[in-house]
């Protein structure tokens, strides 16, 4: 049985945060426990979790307050307090579906791996299969939503969110559990937007391309003086990620018109 902690960073949600813990509670393979970081809501927020947290029926649930800091403070908090031998994220502004969790579950026991990820909004290719995920290959595309991600704690407790990065700090996480563990990728839509906002070019962290763009070049920027990948490597990896960037802006001013 897996002893699962759900992390979940919220921030001035209160439209969306009960569809996103409700997707948690339906789970068909049942989480231990649900932490909420507050990040200092200035909305509904707090009063819409707390009476969230009186009626649902599940005790399991910490909720911690915090001054505002940003999602990776909030995510690191969150590893720090779990008590399950496993963690999976999720945003505020997100949901599961109601099988993700024993999906990922008889995935990760059939493999063996501590580290396993889905679809998020989309397949990247038409049959729903998985695929094994080393360094080298999420180098060069970052396979991984967050929340998506279930993993290992004794994995991920000492590898900690940049919280000085608002952009790919979460690809930075994936790439150094990627130098010494095997990923999976399970190529099924088991989490997507509340909203259905596209994965670029829209609100959120998500709809600045530029500085999307300068944290994954800072990412491999870290790896090379980490010595992690070599000169040519780095400038193979910023090219082809500089060509991508390219291309959103591209499809971001096409989808406008």
């Amino acid at each position: 049985m897996f002893k699962i902690s759900v992390i979940i960073p919220v921030y001035n949600s209160e439209e969306t945060i009960l569809t996103c813990l409700e997707s948690v509670l339906a789970q068909t393979y049942s989480v231990m426990e649900i932490i909420i970081i507050n990040d200092g809501s200035t909305d509904n927020t707090l009063s819409v979790l707390q009476n969230f947290i009186d009626s649902c029926g599940f005790k399991n649930i910490v909720l911690l307050n915090k001054v505002n800091s940003g999602p990776s403070a909030s995510r690191n908090l969150g590893v720090r307090t779990a008590k399950g031998d496993w963690v999976a994220f999720l945003d505020s502004d997100d949901f599961w579906h109601h099988k993700k969790m024993e999906i990922q579950v008889q995935n990760i026991l059939a493999t063996g791996v501590g580290f396993c990820g889905t679809a998020y909004h989309k397949r990247i290719s038409d049959p729903n299969e998985s695929w094994l995920i080393d360094f080298r290959t999420l180098c060069k595309r970052n396979y991984f939503s967050t929340p998506t991600v279930l993993v290992k704690r004794k994995i991920i407790e000492n590898i900690s969110f940049d919280e000085t990065q608002k952009h790919s700090e979460d690809y930075m996480v994936w790439l150094l559990i990627s130098c010494e563990h095997e990923c999976l990728y399970i190529n099924e839509v088991l989490s997507d937007n509340i909203s259905q906002k596209r994965l670029f070019g829209d609100k959120g962290l998500s709809a600045n391309l530029w500085k999307m763009e300068l944290g994954e070049l800072k990412n491999y920027k870290a790896l090379y003086s980490r010595k992690l990948i070599s000169t040519s490597q780095f400038l193979l990896y910023s090219g082809f990620s500089f060509m991508k960037y390219l291309r959103r802006v591209v499809i971001t001013q096409t989808s406008k018109e």
